[in-house]
């Protein structure tokens, strides 16, 4: 009977050939019988091994006693478990026992389960394509678990029947006694050449988890696993420091046209595209680009997600774009002053708030501001490319006398910069005024000297046009004294204009 019953079990266990399906990782079994199979350990229950398999292309699970197992091992060749570890003595009773093995459909429920003081590792979710891959993850990551001498078992998903979500599976595992749950996914990244594993560690009683995301190369992903010390440092429950290092992260830009300027929002003008550059940021950065011909401005705006240790590739179509700045103080009424430079007594200011400045230039601009009264205030800004570009300035009030005193001189000698200035340019008109009089004045003398000319000839002599030219040659005359006198008033005046006015300029 004895040898009948391990025939049977023989029989049914080589039932169990191993399809390639991700129900739990790949074990090596052996029996007391002899009998070697791979099969798919899917955790010990107690005093009971549970297995996983295809009978008759039905995935069943197969419960068996730790007894009726020589070893088990994993696909690294480690021992799960031995005749020795299983606390039970093989003895003729049990090794004939036909009760001591049962087959059982999948859905069985873990209600009746306690995993009381047990670590649970759940299987992590993934493509079809990451299949292998998931299982030597989960292979990995128990072995870390179990060094740490904690008592981890897999938990297929399908152990927790009535969880639709990992949530659900987190409060069964707490209601069951388990001291903590690991699980996961594994997703692809953004390009095509990179995988992102992502973790999660829940201890209990605590109700939120803890989360790292790991970027593994789509090639070498156990390479690249096992030189990350944070995912090592995660599993081993040890704070995880982000390390950053310069030119990890790169994003490389095209536009259409070329030439343009690339910059974070915010920042300075970074390269040209096409370009490359790298940086420190780990999220969600927007990017500006624009381009400046012929006194229009092509531009655009994007907001993109950087990949760490990978490049980051964007693609910009230009467009016509019309930048604005919207100036207000308050005060209303403050000059503006393009640049962080004091302002001296020769600078201009651009006009008085509120006011509505049209740039062709976007990016990092600087501007100041100023009313009587109150502090100069500079601002730092970013010209946006895309949207208007909205300032709005508290003035802070004057309040120490001694800066009081100052800004009234300086205003002074700004007013009298100012009417110096004005003096001695309007100190041109009389000036020219004064030379149209006087080229005038001579026009008349020279008319006179011609009448004179020809009273002087004898044949007019005594004559009716004898007087009437003598007449004329008198208002000629005349007209040139009046219009010489004029002329050099307004000489004089001129010069007195200038001298006053380089007087206040100096």
């Amino acid at each position: 009977m004895k040898h009948l019953f391990y025939l049977a079990l023989t029989l049914v266990f080589s039932s169990l050939l191993w399809a390639e399906d991700p129900q739990g990782p790949s074990v090596y079994v052996e029996l007391n019988s002899g009998t070697k199979q791979k099969a798919q350990y899917l955790g010990t229950v107690k005093d009971t091994v549970i297995l996983g398999g295809y009978i008759q292309n039905t995935y069943t699970k197969i419960k068996l006693p730790k007894s009726a197992f020589k070893n088990i091992q994993d696909s690294a060749g480690n021992i799960l478990l031995s005749s020795e570890e299983s606390g039970l003595l093989i003895t003729e009773k049990t090794k004939s026992t036909p009760s001591s093995f049962a087959i059982e459909d999948s859905t069985e429920s873990s209600a009746s389960v306690c995993l009381k003081g047990k670590t649970i590792l759940i299987p992590l979710q993934h493509r079809g394509i990451d299949s292998l891959l998931s299982i030597r993850l989960l292979d990995l990551t128990e072995v870390v678990l179990r060094e740490q001498d904690l008592e981890t078992e897999v938990y297929q998903r399908t152990f927790f029947s009535e969880c639709k979500d990992t949530d659900c599976i987190r409060s069964t595992s707490n209601e069951l006694g388990a001291i903590a749950l690991w699980s996961g996914e594994i997703i692809p990244a953004k390009t095509q050449d990179s995988l992102i594993l992502k973790l999660e560690h829940s201890t209990f009683p605590q109700k939120k988890p803890k989360e790292i995301n790991v970027t593994l190369s789509a090639k070498t992903p156990i390479q690249d696993l096992l030189k990350n010390e944070k995912w090592l440092l995660f599993l081993k429950n040890k704070q995880v420091k982000e390390k950053t290092k310069k030119g990890a992260n790169y994003v490389y830009v095209e536009t259409t046209p070329e030439g343009a300027s690339i910059s974070k929002r915010g920042k300075s003008a970074i390269c040209k595209t096409p370009c490359g550059f790298s940086t420190l940021d780990t999220g969600k950065i927007v990017l500006d680009a624009y381009w400046h011909i012929n006194d229009h401005l092509w531009g655009n705006s994007e907001t993109i997600q950087i990949i760490p240790d990978d490049t980051t590739k964007v693609s910009f179509k230009l467009k016509r774009i019309d930048p604005e700045i919207e100036m207000v103080t308050t005060p209303l009424g403050a000059s503006i002053f393009l640049g962080r430079d004091p302002i001296s007594i020769k600078k201009r200011p651009l006009g008085t708030t509120p006011k509505r400045l049209k740039t062709i230039e976007p990016g990092l601009a600087e501007m100041r501001f100023w009313k009587e009264g109150y502090r100069d205030t500079v601002v730092e800004f970013y010209i946006n490319v895309t949207e208007k570009t909205i300032l709005s300035i508290d003035l802070e009030p004057l309040v120490d006398l001694k800066a009081i005193e100052e800004q009234q001189k300086w205003i002074t000698t700004k007013k009298k910069y100012f009417w110096g200035l004005t003096i001695t340019g309007s100190a041109l008109a009389p000036f020219v005024t004064g030379a149209i009089f006087t080229y005038l004045s001579k026009k008349d003398y020279e008319e006179a000297r011609e009448i004179k000319k020809t009273l002087s000839q004898p044949s007019i002599a005594d004559g009716e046009n004898h007087q009437r030219l003598v007449d004329k040659n008198k208002n000629l005359v005349k007209k040139g004294d009046s219009k010489l006198y004029i002329g050099s008033a307004l000489f004089a005046t001129s010069a007195l204009m200038l001298g006053i006015g380089l007087t206040l300029l100096f």
